[in-house]
């Protein structure tokens, strides 16, 4: 994935609403981009968007000055997350979308166990 730095006005919450939508406009192709190299489907999840699905698909999207991260089903969003960096959240949703915490594989960036040879 491309590195984008972003200057420290913009974590200090001085960024005015054009900079955030261009800061969307940037990130959310990258983040498209991404998903696609991991092989995630898009069908899976929903960028800009609040609400915009309830089949158990993956949302982010802004929402009072946040960006927002959960799983929309039955109208409802369950496994909120919330981050004032859209970068954080990027690497949030891409980190859920390859290690499937919720299906208990968590195994991405764990250490493996040693294995003791008897014998």
């Amino acid at each position: 994935m491309q590195t984008i730095v972003l200057g420290p006005k913009y974590f200090q919450r001085q960024v005015s609403e054009e900079d955030r939508r261009s800061h969307q406009d940037m990130f959310f192709p990258l983040i498209r981009e991404e998903l696609t190299r991991l092989g995630v489907p898009q069908s899976e999840y929903t960028l800009g968007l609040p609400d915009a699905g309830d089949d158990g698909r993956v949302c982010l999207h802004e929402e009072n000055e946040l960006w927002v991260y959960y799983i929309a089903e039955r109208g409802h969003r369950s496994g909120a997350a919330f981050f004032q960096s859209i970068a954080d959240a990027a690497n949030y949703l891409i980190w859920t979308m390859i290690c499937k915490p919720q299906a208990a594989n968590s195994d991405v960036g764990r250490i493996p166990r040693r294995v003791s040879s008897t014998g």
